[in-house]
């Protein structure tokens, strides 16, 4: 989904706070009014490996929470909970768990999936405990969290992916709401924007390293990582956000997603950012995903079976930041992240100010940053790697 250049601003996210005081500090600082947020909550452990949410809810509000899942994106090869935000929608009456997940160097397909859906019913199974209604779940994510959303949505009565513990609640969801998400893997380099440099079909590309190998050569694996292959009439609503720009995922997967929910007669928007890019957004949308949650989530949400519709708006950033991804739990923007002042102090254990390959946290990104090759990464180069992105986005 995303190409190994743009990966690495997502990855900043994942960087571990190199120091307990270091990360108590930080969890000080983004503390919040109006939102109580409980961190680092273990919902689920696979092969030795703790997984972790953070929840975010909203204080002064009485009876049961609707909640709403945030699922980060960073080409399922990146990316972590730290990155993101609930507060936004916390502040909108949800409470609102921003989940990690394996990533694709720890695990394959569908160990994403079985994540997510372990998170779901964690969550459930302590609706008591933190005041939410368990009848009431939507989720949302950006990226390859738009096609953990999607998934999560369409596959609510798929055993295979239902694996872990607290197998008596269920992993379904009431409400989707997938951004720039992909689809059919096999199709996104077929219908590519003129001039995208990403080649998903390639070994290793981030679909890929998803899947275990080269995409047309895995077409079983690709098809159960479809979500469409699981669309049914039983099916949540979506409210689908995508630019049509996007040179990371393509739109034309986002296309492919609405027409076979409209086909399968599952009430669907599609709201088209006209020139957005993969972070491109819109006010609009982001009001749109608002009123849809508050819709599904908190209203009685009608008989809207069948409903197919298509909105647009226009890109308010274009090629900076996404306004839509930045206020949504698990929609996070590419460029946020720890600065090199932050990374130097996590990482660099000689403390030479610069950081070798050893003291780097995303080691497949190392000779890309490292401009003159001298197996030290500096501050200069660091920014000029981060500009590079912010031209190529």
């Amino acid at each position: 989904m995303k190409s190994l250049v743009c990966m690495v601003a997502v990855c900043w996210g994942m960087v571990a706070w190199g120091t307990s005081e270091l990360r108590a500090q930080q969890q000080q600082r983004r503390q919040i009014p109006g939102v109580k947020i409980i961190r680092d909550l273990e919902y689920s452990k696979v092969d030795g490996k703790t997984l972790l949410l953070d929840l975010y809810l909203p204080e002064n509000v009485t009876g049961k929470l609707p909640m709403i899942v945030g699922i980060h994106g960073g080409g399922w090869a990146q990316g972590s909970k730290e990155g993101g935000t609930g507060a936004q929608m916390a502040r909108e009456g949800y409470a609102v768990a921003v989940i990690n997940y394996r990533l694709s160097g720890e695990a394959k397909f569908p160990a994403q999936i079985i994540d997510c859906k372990s998170a779901v019913r964690w969550l459930r199974a302590n609706a008591d405990k933190y005041n939410l209604d368990a009848d009431r779940f939507g989720a949302t994510g950006h990226s390859a969290g738009g096609h953990l959303v999607s998934l999560l949505a369409t596959s609510g009565d798929v055993k295979e992916f239902d694996v872990g513990q607290n197998l008596g609640f269920s992993s379904r969801i009431q409400a989707a709401a997938p951004s720039a998400g992909p689809t059919d893997l096999s199709q996104m380099d077929a219908h590519a924007v003129p001039g995208a440099r990403l080649k998903h079909n390639a070994p290793d590309s981030p679909e890929s390293q998803l899947i275990g190998g080269p995409v047309l050569e895995n077409l079983e694996i690709v098809k159960k990582i479809n979500p469409i292959n699981y669309v049914d009439e039983n099916d949540p609503p979506f409210y689908i956000i995508h630019g049509d720009q996007d040179a990371t995922v393509t739109w034309h997967q986002a296309e492919l997603l609405f027409e076979a929910l409209k086909k399968a007669g599952v009430e669907v928007h599609f709201h088209t950012i006209k020139g957005g890019g993969h972070s491109g957004g819109s006010p609009e949308a982001q009001r749109g995903m608002v009123s849809f949650f508050d819709e599904h989530l908190k209203g009685a949400g009608g008989n809207k079976k069948g409903v197919a519709e298509k909105t647009e708006s226009a890109v308010a950033n274009p090629g900076g930041r996404n306004p839509t991804a930045g206020t949504a739990p698990g929609n996070q923007p590419a460029r946020r992240g720890p600065n090199w002042n932050m990374l130097i102090q996590r990482n660099d254990t000689n403390k030479d100010g610069q950081l070798s390959r050893e003291e780097f946290p995303i080691k497949q990104m190392f000779d890309r940053i490292d401009a003159n090759k001298d197996g030290q990464i500096t501050k200069d180069e660091d920014e000029a790697f981060r500009t590079q992105l912010g031209r190529n986005e």
